[in-house]
């Protein structure tokens, strides 16, 4: 929203012009003043309530943009990709038995996590993030859990070492 004195004398100013306008141009154009002017008036007042219009464009104008619609919109589409997500990560997993199951929770860590520890202790990670035989050496340092009794939070904790 303009403040209000600025948008009034821009209101004024635009006034004068277009009523200035013909007294000026009608050495030039001649009979074709009037005309001339109206669409010139025409656009200048059409720019203005534009301009107006766009000023606040969330409401319950029927110019106004539909912000229910759309956040309802948005909200159904992110509920597909989750329950999509989820479902695929879920017939991905119940195929794996629990031994497979570590190892891709494993190797998946090791890829998310490895290229960020070497940036932290100052290495290239790009060049270090992969082995000759493809395997990440992070991967092969954590010690297997597999059998014993201990927690899945501790499971994850000792992961993420």
């Amino acid at each position: 929203m303009l403040p209000f004195p600025y948008a009034q004398l821009l209101k004024i100013l635009m006034m004068l012009f277009v009523f200035s306008l013909p007294f000026v141009v009608v050495d030039e154009l001649g009979v074709l003043t009037p005309p001339i002017s109206m669409v010139v008036a025409l656009a200048f007042y059409g720019l203005d309530s534009v301009g107006s219009e766009l000023e606040g464009p969330f409401g319950v104008d029927e110019n106004d943009m539909p912000l229910l619609a759309m956040g309802a919109r948005l909200c159904n589409d992110l509920d597909a990709i989750l329950r999509s997500a989820h479902t695929s990560r879920f017939k991905a997993r119940a195929s794996l038995d629990e031994g497979e199951r570590r190892a891709a929770a494993i190797a998946l860590h090791a890829e998310l996590f490895w290229p960020l520890r070497q940036n932290a202790k100052g290495g290239d990670s790009a060049a270090s993030a992969s082995s000759s035989d493809g395997v990440v050496p992070d991967a092969q340092q954590v010690p297997s859990t597999a059998g014993s009794d201990m927690s899945a939070a501790h499971r994850t904790n000792e992961l993420e070492v």
